[in-house]
C-alpha cells in the first residue's frame, strides 16, 4: 500500500548504489527471434535524462501510449524525476476517444503515440472542441509518418510534430526538430539527438559507406545504450545481481560502444536519416536489394490508401519477389479494381522495375503488434496459407501466396 509507505518510519540504513548496478531490464518484442532482455543501469538512465531535449520540461506532463514494460517507459525513471515529469499511461486497450480525454483531463503538454494512433486520433469526434490549451508537442515514430498525417496534426492541434527513433536496446537514437520542414519530418527520422552517436555501416564489416544516400547498417553509440542482454541469475551461494549473455551482446554491441540496431538506412546531405527498415525485411529479387520502406512511402502516398506493407514471398525463378499488402481507405467508396490499376500505374512510373512489387494484395486491416506496428511476420504467414492477390505486373509471378 503506498499511503502506508509513505508513513512508515524511515529505515535504519539506506542500499548503497552504484551508477553501474542493474535497474531495468527491457524485453524485445520477439517477432524476428526468441526475446531478448536488454540490461539498462543507471548511468543509462541519467544519460537518457541528459539527452531527451524538447519532450522533457520541467513540471511537464506527458502523455505514454506505451504499456510500462516498453523501453520507452522503463528507461525513462531518471528523466522524470530530474525534470519533474508526469507521465500518463493511456488505458489498455487503447482507443482514441480514451486519449483524447486524457489529453484534456490530465492538462498533457508533451503527447505521444505512432502514426495509427494519432490518424485514429484525428478522427475521433471528441477532438473537436477538446481544450488542449497546455499542449506543446506531438511526439511520433515507430512507423513511416505520412506527410499528410503531419500537416493534420499540426493543423488540429497547433502544435509543432516531432519524429523520434530508438530501439529496445538504445533507448535515445534519432529525431527531428521543432522547425523542421514538413518533408523532414515525414521522411526521415531526424539527427541524432544530444549525446548520441551515429554512423552508417556497410552490410559486410564495419566499412563506412563513402557516397550521402548510400544504404548500410545503422548503428549508434551513447551513454543510454544498453549493458548488454541479460543472461539470468548467478549461480552460486549468496549470489546476487545478475549475468550478461556475452555472445549475444556481442552479436549487436562491441567493445567500443558501438550497438548494431538491425535497421538498414541512409544519410542526407543535411544529417538526416533516412530508414529503409530492418535488414531482415530487405530482400533480393533477380540479385538486385530491395528494401520495403522505400516501396511502401511510395504505395502509401496515394490518397486511397490507409496503411501498407511489403514483404517478400520465394520465387523459382527470382529468388524473392515483392508481395504489398495495401488497406484502402475505409468509406471512401474505392473501387478494388480501379485502385489496384492506380497502384500499378504508380511504382511503375515511380520505382525501378526490380523494386515494384510483384503482387497486390487489398485487405481491411493488417495484422498489429502490441505496439500497433505492423506484424509483418503474421502478415508472411498469412500470405503463405493463401491470402488472394493481384498479379502487379504483365505476368503472375510465383509466390507462396495465392493468384486470382
Amino acid at each position: 500500500d503506498v499511503r502506508a509507505a509513505a508513513s512508515a518510519d524511515p529505515p535504519s540504513s539506506w542500499p548503497r548504489l552504484e551508477p553501474s548496478d542493474p535497474v531495468a531490464v527491457v524485453w524485445t518484442s520477439g517477432t524476428t527471434g526468441l526475446p531478448k532482455g536488454a540490461v539498462f543501469d543507471h548511468d543509462n538512465l541519467r544519460a537518457v535524462a541528459d539527452g531527451t531535449d524538447v519532450l522533457s520540461h520541467p513540471g511537464g506532463r506527458r502523455l505514454s501510449p506505451l504499456p510500462f514494460a516498453h523501453v520507452g517507459s522503463m528507461t525513462r525513471l531518471w528523466d522524470e524525476a530530474v525534470h519533474r515529469v508526469t507521465t500518463v499511461i493511456t488505458p489498455t486497450p487503447w482507443r482514441a476517444a480514451a486519449a483524447v480525454s486524457v489529453m484534456v483531463g490530465e492538462r498533457i503538454t508533451v503527447a505521444q503515440g505512432v502514426p495509427t494512433q494519432w490518424a485514429l486520433v484525428l478522427e475521433e469526434p471528441g477532438l473537436d472542441g477538446a481544450d488542449l490549451a497546455a499542449l506543446r508537442i506531438v511526439g511520433t515514430g515507430a512507423a513511416r509518418v505520412p506527410p499528410e498525417l503531419v500537416a493534420a496534426l499540426q493543423r488540429r492541434l497547433g502544435v509543432p510534430v516531432v519524429v523520434r527513433y530508438t530501439s529496445t536496446e538504445a533507448s535515445l537514437g534519432t529525431g527531428t526538430r521543432p522547425g523542421d520542414a514538413a518533408d523532414v519530418v515525414a521522411t526521415t527520422v531526424g539527427r541524432p539527438v544530444p549525446g548520441v552517436e551515429l554512423e552508417i555501416a556497410g552490410h559486410d564489416g564495419d566499412e563506412m559507406p563513402a557516397d550521402v544516400g548510400q544504404v548500410g547498417r545503422v548503428r549508434l553509440r551513447s551513454g543510454a545504450v544498453m549493458r548488454g542482454y541479460w543472461g539470468g541469475p548467478p549461480s552460486g551461494p549468496g549470489a546476487e545481481g545478475l549475468t550478461l549473455d556475452v555472445e549475444a551482446t556481442r552479436a549487436v554491441l562491441d567493445e567500443d560502444g558501438w550497438l548494431t540496431t538491425g535497421d538498414l538506412g541512409a544519410l542526407d546531405a543535411a544529417g538526416n536519416l533516412h530508414l529503409a527498415g530492418r535488414s531482415t525485411e530487405m530482400y533480393i529479387r533477380g540479385g538486385y536489394n530491395v528494401y520495403p520502406a522505400e516501396v511502401e512511402a511510395v504505395l502509401g502516398g496515394h490518397p486511397d490508401v490507409e496503411a501498407v506493407a511489403v514483404l517478400s514471398a520465394p520465387d523459382p525463378v527470382l529468388g524473392e519477389v515483392g508481395v504489398a499488402v495495401v488497406v484502402p481507405v475505409v468509406g471512401a467508396g474505392v473501387d478494388p479494381g480501379r485502385l489496384l490499376a492506380e497502384l500499378r500505374a504508380v511504382v511503375a512510373d515511380r520505382l525501378a522495375d526490380y523494386k515494384s512489387p510483384d503482387q497486390l494484395a487489398l485487405v481491411d486491416a493488417l495484422p498489429l503488434t502490441p505496439m500497433m506496428k505492423v506484424d509483418k511476420a503474421e502478415l508472411a504467414e498469412r500470405l503463405a496459407r493463401g491470402l488472394p492477390v493481384e498479379a502487379a505486373r504483365g505476368a503472375p509471378a510465383a509466390t507462396g501466396a495465392r493468384s486470382r
